[in-house]
């Protein structure tokens, strides 16, 4: 009875609210480790949405970073980490700049990190997002990438930077030239591009074919250029190759470059005129490549015809051969033959109302006060070999030049019945006409990647011998160049020297970046998910509550 007594008059915890309260605090430490663990979306729908992630797969992203890894490796591993960040139930798009990725489609997470995992990088230097990623419908998107090449993602993309600053020196210019007055000599041309933020000395090496080998050291300022010039008159010709030696370089790919140095230097021109023609025979004479002989037509059946190696290039003055000769050509004033176009009519006064000044032939050339008194139109040519050169006011063709096994150069008046021996540009169309007549075949000049050949069903060998393989379509050529090297496409009627190289500061400045300043991933976070950080605050509040249950039942305050 006393202690009854004592238990009425004495404020008490209740049995029932001391239940409650122990499953009070259960029940919340339950929901955040189930918080913390599944990380459900915090929009709509848990879990239902969509992403979209573009990884930039540019070469440039193959630049090294100071672990040594590629730029391009931290961004396969950034939109790994990405994508498993999202919820299970999440649909993710995957997308490429370089389009290995042809048709990108929403699929499961598993499947986009098969699928980030397989991409490779590319060889275009124009990497783009397909325009059709703008219209999709996702509540998330992101890109992952240096900025380099790609530049500054639109304003509703979460950018993740890789973005690394790296040392590079790199070939941005490679090209030969003859020295003026000595055709002798012959120089290159280099230019090194330091992308680097400290000045560098690198040495740059010129090779050939043989032991012919040029170096010198060049020095660079940081994020500058600097060019130089080397003398190759002891090289015979043919392939060359200039290459950077560097101890400490990001991007190895710009450090080579490759060209085509003709292997003639002294032209043996014979001129076969029916008269001495000193004008004509003293305008080849003053060309500082030529080595002249002038012949009749009769001696030329007699003998030139006889020694058929003693001639680089011929210049027919009114007379041409039955048979075409065997070496390339320029003919002034021919007569009809078989094995050039046919006559189009007589030419009275034409006036010039074309001219193709884009071919080697008329480059640098005004023939603006051009006149002819007496010649003959030509038959217009039905082949893309045959180029016209100068064309009537009444679309009538007067000259021709023709790029097939042997060249020629054709014109359908003479330098007796027109101005043109007066002219400024006459000299320069000789020295023209005799360097592409004489000089190797023409030379495309490409970056890696697809290349396009302009003629169908051609060979594609590379330095080494090896064919490539080649695809035909619409009467052209097309091979995958995948890194820089000479090539040679053999088509029908003549050959063509491919150079590919990049030569382009664009591309070997890998510090120019337009994301440096991006958001990273950890500030942003996965679009609709509970972020990692609050996560781990979940799980050191329901670590709290159990410490606090525990305690409090040990204190008989919970059940």
């Amino acid at each position: 009875l006393i202690w009854q007594r004592v238990l009425e008059t004495t404020r008490r915890v209740s049995d029932r609210w001391r239940w409650w309260l122990s499953v009070l605090i259960a029940s919340v430490a339950c929901v955040s480790i189930v918080l913390a663990v599944v990380r459900p979306g915090t929009e709509g729908d848990a879990g239902s949405g969509k992403a979209i992630i573009v990884v930039d797969n540019a070469p440039t992203m193959a630049t090294r970073t100071g672990s040594g890894a590629q730029r391009f490796e931290f961004a396969k591993d950034r939109a790994v980490d990405l994508i498993n960040g999202f919820s299970s139930a999440t649909q993710v798009m995957v997308v490429d700049t370089q389009r290995w990725l042809v048709t990108p489609a929403f699929e499961s997470r598993k499947r986009a990190i098969e699928t980030v995992l397989s991409l490779q990088l590319g060889q275009s230097f124009m990497p783009i997002v397909p325009s059709a990623i703008a219209s999709i419908p996702a509540e998330s998107r992101y890109v992952v990438t240096d900025g380099v090449l790609l530049g500054a993602p639109p304003s509703d993309f979460v950018t993740i930077s890789v973005f690394e600053a790296a040392p590079n020196v790199g070939i941005t210019a490679f090209d030969f030239e003859n020295v003026p007055g000595d055709p002798s000599q012959r120089e290159a041309f280099v230019e090194v591009f330091n992308a680097g933020s400290v000045p560098v000395t690198t040495e740059v090496v010129i090779s050939g074919l043989g032991e012919q080998r040029v170096t010198r050291e060049i020095s660079i300022n940081a994020g500058s250029f600097a060019g130089d010039t080397f003398d190759l008159s002891a090289f015979p010709g043919g392939p060359i190759r200039a290459a950077l030696t560097s101890t400490a370089d990001g991007y190895a790919d710009d450090d080579v470059a490759y060209g085509y140095l003709s292997s003639r230097r002294i032209v043996r021109v014979t001129l076969v005129t029916p008269s001495d023609s000193d004008y004509l025979a003293k305008s080849l004479s003053a060309q500082p490549r030529v080595s002249l002989n002038t012949v009749s037509p009769r001696r030329y059946m007699d003998q030139v015809v006889a020694a058929p190696n003693q001639t680089d290039i011929f210049v027919f003055d009114r007379f041409v051969p039955a048979e075409p000769p065997s070496a390339p050509a320029l003919l002034i004033g021919a007569k009809s033959v078989d094995w050039l176009p046919a006559r189009a009519g007589t030419a009275s006064f034409p006036e010039i109302a074309s001219a193709d000044t884009g071919h080697s032939v008329l480059r640098n050339i005004s023939l603006r006060d051009l006149s002819i008194e007496q010649g003959n139109y030509l038959q217009s040519p039905d082949d893309a070999s045959t180029t016209v050169l100068l064309r009537s006011s009444d679309d009538k063709v007067l000259a021709l030049a023709h790029n097939g096994a042997m060249r020629w150069v054709l014109l359908g008046f003479d330098v007796a019945s027109s101005n043109f021996g007066l002219l400024a540009g006459f000299p320069l169309f000789l020295g023209n006409s005799i360097n592409w007549l004489a000089d190797e075949p023409e030379i495309l000049r490409e970056q890696p990647g697809m290349v396009t050949v302009p003629f169908d069903d051609a060979r594609v060998y590379a330095v080494d011998g090896s064919e490539l393989p080649v695809v035909t379509v619409d009467g052209r050529s097309f091979f995958d160049a995948t890194q820089p090297g000479l090539y040679t496409a053999l088509g029908s009627d003549r050959p063509l020297r491919i150079t590919v190289n990049l030569l382009e500061r664009r591309i070997s400045n890998v510090n120019q970046t337009a994301v440096a300043d991006a958001a990273t991933m950890e500030a942003s976070g996965a679009a609709g998910q509970v972020p990692f950080g609050l996560s781990a605050l979940l799980l050191m509040l329901a670590a709290a509550l159990l410490f606090i249950e525990w305690l409090t039942y040990h204190r008989r305050i919970t059940v």
